[in-house]
């Protein structure tokens, strides 16, 4: 979120246009949550309905849209999702998504908005989903990931909801809103911080499989030992993206500048189906020992002989085992664990309409040439 808004404020000015002036509300909103430190989500999408249709072609009236304006802002009302981290978040930024765009109908504008208003605001209502957490778990170390790390995804509802004037980035202005993604960069902004995020969840997850193989000898086996070295591919490939899109960037706007767009690409369509896969490989390594894993709590029992002794396993202790084989239960097997491959896959939207639209808008003329000239070369080759 802290790229998102800065890039929209890097490049300001792409929010004025003949329809509004209202870049400096952005240039203004960043500025605020910088200095004060404040935390924000957002939400960008609106609610599945019929998926067949645009938003602003829906029978059932639920999408969050325009209804009213006065001198003091704009109302909204309606649902927007999905915001992680609401609950505990200050602001709420409510933009468009990469993929949805909208019609040029008159229809489309009441959803062609832009926002940011405290979490706190009269009328905005948020429904959490329940937690991945094991609430009656003996220890916090059975499910050490979901217990620490669950985000609290919500479905955003503004009942007549009040934006004032000087909280608005976009009003009823289509152009503007289809377009702020492109002109402001912020795609590939935040593409960089996906990348990141995504090296550091690869990393652990080849630590995580090494680990769990080395305590009971499996890395000596043919098979594992080509699980891991998948994992180890994976770190180096997104790292090495991550590098390629750093030193091959270009200036961008407000003295910034804009990583190469390509290599986070490749990231962003190439890692969810290789964090799946890591999922996987963990499982086959641990096989039926994710299963019989006692809880952590159970050391305080009248057992705690019987887990000490009967849960040992070549290098490490039971305790040792059993806290590994819990994390590693917690990262590919568990609810949290579905949770983070589901997000994987679909949080920078729909990936088949995100690679379709990659593959089309793929400058094609150099391929075509490349291959033309080789052709025309050897044909010529073999008439002389």
């Amino acid at each position: 979120m802290n790229v998102m808004i800065a890039a929209y404020a890097a490049s300001y000015e792409a929010f004025d246009s003949g329809e509004s002036k209202l870049g400096k509300n952005v240039l203004a909103f960043h500025r605020m949550i910088r200095d004060q430190d404040l935390s924000s989500t957002h939400a960008l999408v609106s609610p599945q309905i019929d998926r067949t249709k645009g938003i602003d072609l829906q029978e059932k009236d639920i999408a969050a849209r325009i209804i009213s304006e006065n001198d003091r802002g704009f109302v909204i009302n309606g649902a927007r999702m999905l915001a992680t981290l609401a609950a505990i978040a200050d602001e709420i930024v409510v933009m468009p998504a990469p993929s949805y765009q909208l019609s040029d109908s008159e229809e489309a504008k009441a959803h062609a908005f832009g926002f940011a208003i405290p979490v706190a605001t009269e009328g905005l209502r948020l429904i959490a989903r329940p937690t991945t957490g094991h609430l009656n778990s003996g220890s916090n170390m059975d499910f050490p990931l979901a217990s620490r790390l669950d985000d609290s995804d919500c479905m955003v509802v503004f009942d007549h909801v009040e934006v004032p004037w000087e909280r608005a980035f976009i009003y009823r202005d289509v152009d503007v809103y289809n377009g702020v993604q492109r002109t402001t960069q912020v795609s590939v902004q935040t593409s960089h911080q996906f990348a990141t995020k995504d090296l550091a969840k690869a990393e652990f997850m080849r630590d995580l499989a090494t680990f769990l193989a080395h305590s009971t000898n499996v890395d000596q086996f043919l098979h594992i030992q080509n699980g891991l070295a998948e994992l180890i591919n994976c770190v180096e490939f997104v790292y090495s993206c991550i590098v390629t899109a750093e030193k091959e960037c270009q200036p961008g706007p407000g003295g910034t500048v804009i990583p190469r767009r390509e290599p986070l690409q490749a990231v962003k369509f190439m890692f969810p189906p290789q964090f799946r896969r890591a999922c996987e490989i963990i499982q086959i390594i641990g096989a039926g020992g994710l299963f019989a894993n006692p809880s952590y709590a159970m050391f305080d029992s009248d057992l705690k002989g019987d887990i000490e002794k009967y849960f040992q396993s070549a290098n490490l202790e039971s305790r040792e085992r059993i806290r590994l084989f819990r994390l590693a239960v917690d990262a590919a097997v568990s609810s949290f664990s579905g949770r983070q491959q589901l997000y994987e896959r679909f949080f920078a939207g729909d990936p088949i309409r995100a690679s379709a639209n990659y593959a089309k808008t793929f400058d094609k003329n150099y391929s075509i040439e490349r291959i033309t000239s080789l052709l025309d070369r050897w044909e010529s080759e073999e008439k002389n």
